[in-house]
């Protein structure tokens, strides 16, 4: 038998349990402590009997918290009051040693209340119960610690507690997440159908995860799920964990649970990991070993794509046929100016090519050339019995067909663009070659008849260009006398075009503000400038052709290409000074609006070119000019405008259309009687429809203008001519008035008949859409193969529709009157 030995510098314990007097060993106790424990410690085989047994053990952690809150709340008197029970003197408990108190526990000094039993002695309320008779517990150190009593708070120091938990849990996840891992993703070439098999996600290992949930989260193959390892109270994990303290009774016998010495661990928060793709080498090996790859079936090579291919590439390196062509067209070129420096040639070519009229220069001179690009290689192209059994005997055949319909068709092409660029334009400019130009001094005549003007002439001399430049811009020209300026006009014109360009500017804007500033205004007399354009080049045949005489003109200036178009825009700009300042004479004004539209159809006259004068046409049509003018201009323009080919029409016809007010007005009437010749008064705004609508509805094999069902149609000199009918038909206001005032005319009762009005008649402007809907139609253009076809049917469409909705808008927009009583609401005069 073991002796105590108290331990002299142990601490004393603050509380001693003497027993005094020993228990009664009932057998309705024993049982009934037995069959606790037996509950309490035998687990149910099933699972669906789990719920019974944690109930079982709630019971005995409240049993043992109730236990220790009585026995630290009684004192040792009391104990020992409690514990003095009448006993026999042959019970065992009263020859048992003291209890060693080397160890306490406070689950071994409580007191055990038992349930009262019909068996059971009134006076053992509270028996205790001996250490050999309970079985062993599991150490205090394998269960939780109890909840520490919370301190009451205030709503301030709760949010700030919160607020502290919050960013703790979030500094905390985001030093355990593995974010520096850089991240790899697979290459778009890799990527089928069975890529859906890999974009499961993989759980890569942390470093700061315990070999546990390593096991736990690690998966078994490509088909395991993130979420396979979530603990549930079915789960393998969870089963495991309560096996330590309840055995499995459909594996093992029942046999009593020993005390464990281990320190129980907490089960650390359970949290998601986060889950990353790995590496594109380690999927694609996973994949190699899951799953095959398909392999896809070789196509067999077509030589033609891949005869396709290689002249497309060619094309794109700059290698192909073409392109070596423009090569030695460049050589050619450059031969021509191997004496110019390299510095001088790198800048000289960079405007040139910025330049737009140079750049025409170019492709007329190219198109000069006996080897145009894509002329030869294509054309002369035949398969032969090599190519023909690459392709296959019907596949040459056709190849060989679709070879001489394109070769055919080139050639039609090429003869007809030809001849419409050969046709486009009338050349007004007479073109020296470079080898013969030989540029002169300008001769400039001198001014007289005003000191003013006598002076500026000895500056032109002497050649002092600032100082005349300062004298021209501050407005000296306004003091000369009108007579003796109108005298010099002609010779301030010729320093304005051929002088340098600092005393070229300035006399350009001196005429400028004497024509824009001055109220009193100076003629411009027309004889300067046709003595200009003879001057600049223009062709003498053609303007004595028109009437004009150039025998007084000056001697023609060879002059450079870009010299002249300088010169060109600045009497220009004069032009359209003096147009609205109203400064031309009644009998000039057509013959300057003719010569400006000389201008126009030049073919070398530029886009920048074009838009100053139709800015010019614009401003001398409308300021200052009559009924009578207008009728002259037209007539005039008219009778030049008839000798023209179809494509120089349409162009004449576009210098007024893009103008507004009466130089619009002039549109429409030289548009109209183009495609008619029938005479209008010019009193009448609204020209008849019905001639047109005459020629648009021609007979099937009358070969007229508009006859599409005739085969040798020529459908590009038949859109020039739809151009033209869309200016004719711009303005439709006066055929809308009309139309409603004979609707107006046919609403009147009919007599004898009070109830019907008279069936207003198809107005003509209806009936032309309608025509051109019958025109448009009779065009066979299936799947628009044909691109002269299709240009034509687009133009007779976009007709059609802005004749349609330009008539409803007018319609609309018509005032109405308003019925002031019922009878005047439905009486049928009412609009």
């Amino acid at each position: 038998m073991r002796i105590f030995k108290p331990d002299p510098h142990a601490k004393r314990p603050t509380a001693v349990v003497y027993v005094t007097s020993p228990f009664r060993n009932s057998a309705t106790q024993r049982s009934t402590l037995e069959q606790v424990h037996k509950n309490a410690l035998v687990a149910s085989p099933s699972d669906s009997k789990s719920r019974d047994l944690g109930n079982v053990v709630e019971n005995i952690h409240v049993w043992r918290k109730k236990t220790s809150e009585f026995s630290h709340s009684s004192s040792p008197c009391a104990r020992e009051d409690a514990m003095k029970v009448d006993t026999p003197p042959s019970s065992p408990i009263r020859s048992s040693p003291i209890i060693s108190a080397r160890n306490p526990s406070r689950h071994l000094d409580a007191p055990v209340r038992s349930a009262a039993t019909p068996g059971s002695n009134a006076t053992f309320q509270t028996p205790i119960v001996a250490p050999a008779c309970l079985p062993s517990l599991p150490d205090t150190n394998e269960l939780p610690p109890l909840p520490a009593t919370p301190e009451p708070m205030d709503p301030e120091a709760k949010t700030a507690k919160l607020i502290a938990e919050i960013k703790a849990r979030a500094f905390t996840t985001n030093q355990s997440s593995d974010d520096e891992k850089p991240l790899e993703y697979r290459e778009l070439e890799d990527s089928d159908d069975d890529d859906l098999i890999d974009d499961l996600p993989l759980i890569s290992n942390t470093k700061n995860q315990s070999s546990l949930s390593r096991a736990a989260w690690a998966p078994s193959d490509v088909f395991s799920s993130p979420l396979s390892s979530v603990p549930s109270m079915f789960d393998d994990s969870s089963t495991g964990r309560r096996s330590r303290r309840t055995p499995d009774h459909s594996s093992t016998p029942l046999r009593p649970i020993r005390s464990s010495t281990r320190t129980r661990k907490l089960a650390l928060a359970f949290r998601l990991p986060v889950t990353i793709i790995e590496s594109s080498a380690s999927v694609s090996e996973t994949k190699s070993r899951s799953f095959p790859p398909n392999r896809k079936k070789s196509q067999a090579t077509n030589p033609l794509r891949a005869l396709l291919r290689e002249k497309e590439l060619e094309d794109k390196r700059g290698t192909s046929c073409a392109a070596l062509r423009r090569a030695e067209e460049a050589v050619r070129e450059g031969s021509r100016e191997a004496f110019i420096d390299s510095d001088e040639f790198d800048t000289m070519n960079q405007a040139h090519l910025a330049d737009e009229q140079a750049a025409w220069k170019a492709v007329h001179e190219f198109r000069k050339s006996t080897t145009p690009i894509g002329s030869s290689d294509a054309e002369d192209f035949t398969i032969g019995d090599r190519e023909s059994k690459m392709l296959g005997t019907a596949a040459g055949e056709a190849i060989t067909e679709i070879l001489a319909g394109d070769k055919v068709s080139k050639g039609k092409e090429k003869a007809r663009d030809t001849n419409q660029k050969m046709t486009s334009g009338v050349p007004l400019w007479i073109s020296s070659s470079d080898e013969d130009m030989e540029v002169d001094p300008m001769s400039i005549p001198s001014l007289s008849g005003h000191p003013i003007l006598t002076c500026l002439d000895g500056l032109v001399r002497s050649g002092d260009d600032s100082v005349l430049d300062l004298i021209l811009r501050s407005g000296a020209l306004a003091a000369v006398p009108r007579d003796i300026l109108l005298s010099n006009i002609p010779q301030l014109l010729d320093m304005a075009m051929f002088a340098s360009s600092q005393i070229a500017e300035a006399v350009c804007i001196a005429l400028r503000d004497l024509w824009g500033l001055n109220p009193h205004k100076v003629q411009m007399p027309f004889a300067a400038i046709l003595f200009a354009f003879v001057r600049l080049g223009a062709s003498p045949s053609i303007l004595e052709g028109l009437g004009w005489v150039t025998e007084h003109a000056q001697k023609k200036n060879d002059v450079a290409h870009e010299t002249l178009l300088e010169a060109l825009k600045r009497l220009l700009a004069i032009v359209k000074a003096a147009g609205c300042a109203s400064a031309f004479s009644h009998d000039d004004v057509a013959n300057v609006v003719l010569i400006l539209v000389l201008m126009g159809l030049d073919p070398l006259t530029s886009s920048e070119l074009r838009t100053q004068l139709d800015a010019t046409i614009d401003a001398v049509c409308n300021h200052g000019t009559t009924d009578y003018l207008l009728h002259d201009i037209h007539e005039k323009v008219l009778s030049v405008a008839r000798q023209l080919v179809s494509v120089n029409k349409a162009r004449l016809v576009s210098f007024f259309a893009s103008g507004s007010g009466r130089t619009r007005y002039i549109a429409r009437r030289l548009a109209y009687h183009l495609l008619v010749s029938v005479p209008g008064s010019l009193d009448v705004q609204a020209l008849p429809l019905e001639p047109l609508i005459l020629l648009l509805s021609p007979d099937a094999g009358s070969c007229e203008l508009f006859d599409v069902t005739n085969e040798s149609t020529d459908y590009e000199e038949l859109r020039h001519y739809v151009q033209i009918l869309s200016v004719a038909l711009v303005d439709i206001a006066p055929y809308v008035e009309e139309e409603c005032a004979i609707k107006s005319a046919c609403s009147t009762l009919v007599p004898g008949s009070p109830n019907k009005t008279k069936k207003s008649p198809v107005p003509p402007l209806e009936l032309l859409r309608g025509v051109l809907d019958v025109l448009q139609g009779k065009i066979v253009d299936t799947r628009a193969a044909h691109l002269d076809r299709s240009r034509i049917k687009a133009a007779i469409q976009r007709l059609t529709l802005r004749i349609h909705y330009d008539r409803m808008a007018l319609v609309d927009a018509r005032p109405r009157r308003r019925a002031s009583t019922l009878n005047a609401y439905f009486s049928p005069q009412r609009q």
